[in-house]
């Protein structure tokens, strides 16, 4: 990720959002005011998903000076994919496609939602 201050005349240097061993894909950034959110998936082994896909997060409070450190917004155990992410100043959105069977589901993926401030 790079950022502008001056509506894309100039783009600072680029940031790595991921620093993860396994495959980070399917990147999504929202921003409101000065707050900016970077969602993705990754396949990066963490404990809980099974070696599935997890969906991942950072924030900036500052215009995309600096982001906090990553943190799992998934927390299942099969593939957690595209997310897309939403943003209402110091509130994220990150809703995405979830294959983790649950009652009622069948094996069809369902959709997820959830809330970050």
């Amino acid at each position: 990720m790079r950022v502008s201050s001056n509506n894309g005349g100039t783009f600072g240097s680029a940031v790595r959002m991921s620093t993860n061993t396994g495959y980070s894909d399917y990147p999504r950034v929202a921003a409101s005011g000065s707050y900016v959110y970077v969602a993705w998936y990754d396949y990066t082994p963490v404990s809980g998903s099974g070696g599935a896909a997890e969906v991942w997060l950072r924030s900036s409070s500052n215009n995309g000076a600096s982001f906090s450190s990553a943190i799992r917004i998934s927390t299942n155990t099969y593939d957690s994919l595209h997310p897309c992410v939403a943003s209402s100043g110091s509130v994220a959105y990150v809703a995405w496609e979830d294959y983790t069977p649950v009652s009622g589901s069948g094996s069809e993926a369902e959709i997820w939602l959830k809330t970050v401030s």
